[in-house]
């Protein structure tokens, strides 16, 4: 099942709990799946798509084994491509119910036997990272200054000029923000 980056919230961890994450915008990606595991407990470990193929049984065997004192696993694993199907296709027959597992990869085309599973199958779920354009930056420099508590300082969303938002968002990403030096939108020059 396809979602969007900022339905997240929307996603059921214990009923979906194989989750796939691709496309070329690395940064929100990380973002993404920090804010999806941040209120779950338990033990994370990373991994890498050859470390787990090189090792499938092992691997099979140690996500399967549960300790007495973890609540949950959530394994993530980095740089996935269509060679992990087969491990899917076995991990999916196991009983899974303490364990998330997410899979990070690259660009995948329309064509990839793992982007058609995740799309296709309604206990997945598939998550596309596309490279930002004006909307996603004007979205997501809304809720940095919203988070921020400074929304109302800028009258972000009366903005006219995204441009300059998305400029002010760059700029300011790092740095606290002082209210005293720029406190109307008239003021705002970049």
């Amino acid at each position: 099942m396809i979602i969007k980056f900022f339905q997240i919230n929307q996603i059921k961890l214990k009923q979906n709990n194989l989750i796939l994450f691709y496309g070329k915008n690395e940064g929100l990606k990380k973002k993404t799946i920090k804010d999806l595991i941040k209120n779950e407990k338990g033990t994370i470990l990373h991994y890498e798509e050859k470390e787990i193929i090189d090792n499938q049984i092992l691997f099979v065997e140690n996500l399967l084994t549960k300790s007495l004192f973890e609540t949950k696993k959530i394994i993530i694993i980095k740089r996935v491509t269509d060679k992990i199907v087969k491990f899917i296709d076995e991990i999916k027959t196991k009983n899974l119910d303490d364990i998330l597992i997410i899979l990070e990869a690259g660009n995948l085309e329309k064509k990839s036997k793992l982007r058609t599973n995740f799309e296709k199958d309604k206990n997945y779920i598939c998550i596309p990272f596309y490279p930002d354009n004006e909307q996603t930056l004007s979205k997501l420099a809304f809720s940095f200054f919203k988070e921020k508590n400074h929304h109302h300082i800028f009258g972000v969303r009366e903005m006219k000029n995204r441009r300059c938002c998305i400029k002010l968002y760059r700029t300011l990403k790092c740095k606290p923000l002082k209210p005293h030096r720029l406190s109307t939108p008239s003021k705002m020059k970049l």
